[in-house]
């Protein structure tokens, strides 16, 4: 569960719009220390062939669904991701700068 301020969201809900995205082909999010809100949603996603997108489209897509402080802040495109569950320990795995945490 990621905290904003004061408002809790789940990132299955995140995750459920944004497979519904017609570049998507599986999308996991994970959560980013943040100074001021003290967490913050990333949505790591793996496009399918051929598909282009943009992190503002898959954001916007998100805000047609999705209360403001529910879509993700930051996107990342992953190259490759063999399965959900490998999408899932990715962005669980991803501190802040982008490197693996142990």
């Amino acid at each position: 569960m990621n905290r904003h301020i004061v408002i809790n969201d789940f990132p299955a809900e995140i995750e459920r719009v944004l497979a519904a995205h017609p570049a998507v082909a599986l999308a996991a999010v994970g959560k980013l220390p943040d100074e001021i809100t003290g967490e913050i949603s990333k949505a790591y996603i793996v496009l399918k062939t051929d598909a282009t997108c943009t992190a503002d489209e898959i954001v916007t897509f998100c805000h047609q669904s999705l209360a403001a402080y529910k879509c993700p802040r930051k996107v990342q495109f992953v190259e490759k991701c063999n399965s959900l569950m490998m999408c899932l320990k990715l962005a669980q795995a991803r501190s802040c700068d982008g490197r693996f945490t142990r």
